[in-house]
């Protein structure tokens, strides 16, 4: 399983999700975006691309392979988020630790000691 982003698509939700000051300025936005079959094409790569086949564990973005966020590799969120949604779908939260690929370079996620769900 693999994990992507579509870029920043010009789609309905920007309408939605544009505040209201900028509302009538969505029209002009979406120009700046990718057209929706544009952010679909990253999804369709990894759904039928020989080249990823059997690859998992792995964030793409525009068809190639990118680094996520640096809190992404924060184990210790990982399995906090992994126990709040089996919690909340009813399946069991122990977790098995997934084997997520070495950073490239020393990330420094932020605290999790403070914040709360």
């Amino acid at each position: 399983m693999n994990v992507l982003h579509p870029g920043l698509t010009g789609t309905g939700i920007v309408d939605t999700m544009a505040p209201p000051l900028l509302r009538p300025f969505t029209g002009l936005i979406k120009r700046a975006m990718l057209t929706p079959e544009q952010g679909a094409r990253t999804a369709l790569y990894m759904a039928t691309a020989p080249a990823v086949e059997g690859v998992s564990g792995r964030y793409f973005v525009r068809e190639k392979e990118a680094r996520s966020v640096p809190m992404s590799y924060n184990v210790a969120l990982q399995e906090r988020i992994w126990a709040i949604s089996a919690g909340l779908t009813g399946l069991e939260s122990t977790a098995t630790t997934v084997a997520l690929p070495t950073p490239v370079r020393s990330l420094h996620a932020p605290s999790l000691a403070s914040s709360r769900p």
